[in-house]
Order: structure tokens, then C-alpha cells, then sequence
């Protein structure tokens, strides 16, 4: 499971430099006219951005990123659940420790709300977006 989502992550991170190289530009969210990203209208473009989001390595990972995290080490402490229709997004001590870092990641979460038919609720160390599977 682990490797699959070291996959996906590698995926999302090299498909952002393609937008520019290849000018996908439409395909970038604020190059919509609608209110809210929605997996109802878009469901692989709102995957997408979610998992873009959610993504710990670019945040939390040594060089070429700020952290000073191994990318395993990241990946061994920030953890997904899937619920009926949502998805949580847990961490654990050695994440909140990355400080100001971590408080960024954090509000990127809770800025999907803003831009995503989503919505989150916060407990300890789990930030859980709920409708995000909901058609």
C-alpha cells in the first residue's frame, strides 16, 4: 500500500512541472468559471487536486523541499483512512514537530473547503474531509 502511494505522489508531483512545460494551463482549477471544484463534475481533476494537496513529501522532505525529513520517513508518519464518503488525513507527532511547516500544510488543508466541494473537521493529529466521495 505504502509503495502504491509513493507512486501517486511521484505522479502528481512530476505532472505539476508538465503544466508549464506544456502549457496546460485550463486545467488548472482557477481557469474555471465554476464556484467550487466538484468530484461530481470533475472527478479525476478533483482527485487530483486533492491528493496535490494532501501530498507530505513537498512539505515535509529534505531537498529539493524545506523539511528535513527522509521521503520514507514522511511517508511512514502521515497516513490516509477512507470512510464511506471521506477521507482522513492523519499525522502523528514527528509531522507537528516540523513547526511552521507543518502549520502551512494544515491551512492548505483547510483552504480545500474554499475552492473544493468539501468539508473538515479537525481532531487530534486527523484533519477528515467528509463528501469528498459523495456523488
Amino acid at each position: 500500500m505504502q509503495h502504491m502511494w509513493q507512486m501517486q505522489l511521484f505522479a502528481i508531483i512530476y505532472g505539476q512541472v508538465k503544466y508549464e512545460k506544456y502549457k496546460l494551463y485550463p486545467l488548472l482549477y482557477d481557469e474555471h468559471n465554476e464556484n467550487k471544484l466538484s468530484i461530481k463534475n470533475y472527478p479525476l481533476q478533483f482527485m487530483l487536486c486533492l491528493l496535490d494537496t494532501i501530498e507530505p513529501l513537498k512539505r515535509f522532505a529534505k531537498y529539493p523541499y524545506d523539511g528535513d525529513m527522509e521521503p520514507k520517513e514522511v511517508l511512514s508518519h502521515v497516513y490516509l483512512e477512507f470512510g464511506d464518503y471521506s477521507v482522513a488525513v492523519r499525522w502523528d507527532e514527528q509531522i507537528e514537530r516540523n513547526g511552521e511547516i507543518f502549520y502551512k500544510w494544515c491551512d492548505a488543508l483547510k483552504g480545500l473547503q474554499s475552492w473544493m466541494e468539501v468539508r473538515y473537521n479537525i481532531l487530534d493529529w486527523q484533519l477528515k474531509l467528509g463528501d469528498v466521495l459523495d456523488n
